[in-house]
């Protein structure tokens, strides 16, 4: 499901190159779990950003879903996401204005879905009740705690039910038994045949996956 091959990526900056990721390789099966831990500003949110075609590589080639994402213009890399990727973002980018349900609904905005409304409303509920939100439907971001709008955006994540899911730091800001319930929840995805990359500080969190990488000068090691 997701094949980095020889991935560098490098920033400008006023001191001149700043090499992020260095001839990286990962390769991560459908159906697989794999965690990514390292030291803060190792590069794991980056290599999300990578997977995820928020950001293109320096070199290398990365293939995702079987799509090669060096070759898709912004237009097409935006329906790419849409269509197959779920992320879960430390910052949660809620809309302020938006209920609780309506946050989780907002990817189905986009053209193309088939899916009457009332059989996505239903999925977007069940998956509200899953992270333990069912009596915040009408509540809106402000109203909630940090812990509870991180699980609105692992719901917003999972609508559409991606192929690949992308987690940074899942459990931060949960209780132990809410993390718990949403790791459950996220593992349940990969019995599904979704790829799950996670970036993750809770070693608890790590084991429960297939596999554990670390990040080292700019490569995996694991």
């Amino acid at each position: 499901m997701i094949t980095a091959t020889r991935v560098t990526k490098t920033y400008a900056s006023p001191a001149g190159p700043v090499t992020v990721l260095q001839d990286l390789d990962l390769e991560v099966a459908a159906g697989e779990s794999v965690a990514i831990v390292g030291p803060s500003g190792s590069g794991k949110t980056t290599l999300l950003n990578l997977i995820g075609a928020l950001d293109r590589p320096t070199s290398g080639t990365l293939q995702v879903a079987g799509e090669d994402l060096g070759a898709l213009d912004a237009a097409a890399a935006a329906r790419f996401r849409n269509r197959h990727l779920g992320f879960v973002f430390q910052l949660h980018h809620l809309l302020p204005q938006c209920t609780v349900l309506e946050n989780v609904l907002v990817p189905r905005l986009a053209g193309g879905w088939t899916e009457d409304a009332a059989t996505t409303r239903a999925r977007a509920e069940a998956l509200l009740r899953e992270v333990g939100l069912q009596d915040r439907l009408d509540h809106r971001p402000y109203q909630l705690s940090g812990g509870e709008q991180l699980r609105v955006a692992i719901a917003r994540a999972l609508i559409n039910q991606p192929r690949v899911i992308l987690a940074d730091e899942p459990t931060g800001s949960l209780d132990p038994a809410t993390g718990e319930r949403i790791a459950d929840l996220l593992l349940r995805q990969t019995a599904g045949k979704a790829a799950l990359v996670v970036v993750t500080h809770n070693p608890g969190l790590a084991r429960r996956l297939h596999r554990t990488c670390r990040l080292e000068q700019g490569r995996l090691v694991g």
